[in-house]
């Protein structure tokens, strides 16, 4: 197991510091050309939400990369 450092939002939502190594993968960058579209701003530290909305299910969704739309439960 390996003990890695969260920021502290992350402690806020309970998220645990401790990973199995079977868990963890090494980072590779984002390749922009093979892969576009797929911008760090697409996830977003728990702190900038104003609401926080439970689903339980996703019904439907329209969109593609950055434009997603989904129909929840």
């Amino acid at each position: 197991s390996f003990h890695v450092k969260l920021p502290a939002s992350m402690w806020q939502h309970s998220i645990h510091n401790v990973f199995h190594a079977s868990l963890l993968h090494i980072h590779h960058p984002n390749d922009d050309p093979l892969f576009p579209g797929q911008l760090n701003k697409q996830v977003v530290e728990p702190e900038q939400h104003l609401h926080e909305w439970m689903a339980d299910k996703i019904l439907s969704h329209t969109g593609t990369k950055s434009n997603l739309l989904f129909e929840v439960l």
